[in-house]
């Protein structure tokens, strides 16, 4: 019985860690779907954008919580195997997914409000 608890618990960490890669990824094509709308409007320097700045620290916020919580969940994984229970890696594995959810949530608003911001602008300019 033992194993089959051991195997949902690895299963349980692997779809985790999936989770967090995918959101990870989304964060990148966010910051690609800003920088290719900033590209079609205008010329610019990617480094020093206004509004794709703000969007690139987030990105890179975004790349490191990730990681962060990837190794966090599976270092859980390893402790609560050897010293306490595997029942808790359902615990930590939910705070990682609600760590990254939340922070993809406000990444989420700062990509919108930049799209948003480029989109006003070039159509104020036009008018």
């Amino acid at each position: 019985m033992e194993y089959i608890h051991t195997a949902h618990t690895v299963v349980e960490t692997v779809i985790t860690s999936f989770i967090i890669i995918m959101r990870m990824a989304n964060t990148r094509m966010g910051y690609i779907d800003v920088q290719l709308t900033v590209q079609r409007l205008q010329h610019f320097d990617p480094l020093h954008e206004p509004h794709l700045r703000a969007v690139w620290t987030w990105m890179w916020l975004m790349l490191a919580a990730g990681a962060v919580n990837v190794i966090a969940c599976i270092i859980c994984f390893v402790v609560f195997d050897q010293l306490l229970h595997l029942g808790w890696t359902i615990l930590s594995n939910q705070a990682c997914i609600l760590t990254m959810r939340v922070l993809s949530g406000f990444y989420e608003y700062r990509v919108f409000a930049a799209v948003t911001k480029i989109r006003e602008d070039q159509h104020k300019a036009r008018i």
